[in-house]
This record gives structure tokens, sequence and C-alpha cells, in this order.
């Protein structure tokens, strides 16, 4: 099988930050509160497209499209955040980004193994790690995607990192994840098979 792993990683940074950065209308399709003190705070519904099964975004997205189950990277609210985190705005932004209510002093210590790039640069070397763990990419996509994350801009390892802490493995492939949406233990739909991690 003939894969670009750079090309994916490339298009996955470049749709993340699309997602997370854009503050169109579509935002307002936001299902709305999940339950305040609820551990399932953060997701919210999305609709059931394609297979008539409840589709839902993890914390830290919200549902941009519920007619197509869309979610999008980053909060309208509180409600697309996890109990112990706030959504946070930048003046005049529709969107923001979900924060930790916490210090981040144990974070912070956290990531002096990630090769001196900062804290984004160990999360997102920690979020290609977990996609590796958990099937979504083998060995070579792995590799490049940890590579990948040394070059990407301290914004583009953030939203990396953002989307992949909340998943978990063998659940459902995070829409903020799109391209991806295939892997060694994620196969493709009866007659289709997965290259560069796309149903075809």
């Amino acid at each position: 099988m003939v894969r670009s792993s750079s090309l994916v990683f490339g298009v996955l940074v470049s749709t993340l930050l699309v997602a997370f950065v854009a503050c169109g209308g579509e935002g307002d399709a936001d299902s709305g509160p999940t339950g305040g003190t609820d551990p399932q705070q953060g997701f919210t519904s999305c609709g059931s497209f394609p297979d008539m099964i409840a589709k839902s975004c993890q914390p830290g997205q919200h549902c941009a499209d519920a007619t197509f189950s869309d979610c999008k990277a980053g909060c309208l609210s509180n409600v697309n955040c996890a109990s112990d985190q706030t959504c946070q705005k930048a003046a005049g932004e529709t969107t923001g980004a979900c924060q930790n209510n916490a210090t981040t002093t144990s974070s912070s210590s956290a990531s002096s193994s990630g090769g001196g790039g900062g804290n984004n640069l160990a999360r997102c070397q920690d979020a290609c790690k977990k996609m590796l763990q958990c099937g979504l990419l083998d060995a070579t996509d792995g590799a490049q995607c940890t590579n990948d994350c040394s070059e990407a801009s301290d914004v583009e390892q953030k939203t990396i990192a953002d989307c992949v802490e909340p998943w978990t493995c063998n659940a459902p492939i995070p829409g903020c994840l799109d391209p991806i949406v295939c892997g060694p233990s994620y196969p493709c739909p009866a007659g289709q098979d997965c290259l560069a991690h796309t149903c075809l």
C-alpha cells in the first residue's frame, strides 16, 4: 500500500486549523448542553449520519452540522468542554478552545520530555503516540506524525493535541480528525479499502 504520511498529517493539520479558526454561521448548529456535573459533559449530540446511529462530538468540539454529523474543533460555549474546562474565546470570535480550569504546572512539567519545544510539542507528539497505540495509525504513520509535530507551529501542535486528547481507543474516530476515516484497527465498510486513511 502506497501512503504519504506527511501529506495525511499536512491535510489533517490544515483541516483542523480551518475548522478551529473559522467562525462561520454553521457553528450555530450546536445541539446544546449535555449536563453540568455529568461525567459526559462536553459530549454533544450531532445527528446520525450516515448509518442512522446517534453520533456525538467529543469535548473540545462542537456540532457544526447535525444533518451530516459534522463535528468541528473548538467550542461555542462551556457545554462543549469537559466538566473541568471552560470555553475561552478571543475577542470577537464565536469559536474558542477548551482550557483546563486547574493550573498547568503538572502538564508543563510533563512536557519536559517532549524534546525542548514546549508543552504543545509534547502534547502533539503524545497525540501521535495515542493514535498509534489505538490503531488509527500504523508504525510508519505514527513515526511521521511525531516528526511532523516537530516542524508544526505551536498553534498546529495545540490543535492536534486538543483534538486527540479527549478521544479514547475503540471509540469512533472523532470528527476533528477528518480526513482520517480509517486505520489498522478502524476498517472501512465491506467492499472498500483503506488507502491513505480514506475509504475507497
